[in-house]
């Protein structure tokens, strides 16, 4: 676990990473949240996440959406278009 601090990880997945690390030294929750600058909420998520799921469960979710990068320039135009009901030019 603690190689995982030397690896090149997102800076949130880096502070959960070491919030589980600092339990398992021997801090608290309350402690870890303190010395991390967050809500005792986000330490205990962090917490069952890695008791879930490991490292592994620390990662950043993906959120919902479609990507617009998935989308060409002519669909983003024309959909617009269709919304606010513009004539096609």
């Amino acid at each position: 676990m603690k190689t995982a601090l030397r690896w090149k990880l997102p800076a949130e997945q880096r502070q959960r990473v070491q919030m589980v690390l600092l339990r398992e030294s021997g801090m608290t929750q309350p402690l870890i949240s303190a010395a991390m600058g967050v809500s005792l909420s986000t330490v205990n998520r962090a917490h069952m996440a890695y008791d879930r799921g490991g490292l592994k469960a620390l990662e950043r979710k993906p959120i919902g959406g479609r990507k617009r990068e998935n989308m060409s320039l002519e669909w983003r135009r024309r959909h617009s278009r269709e919304q606010l009901s513009l004539p096609a030019t």
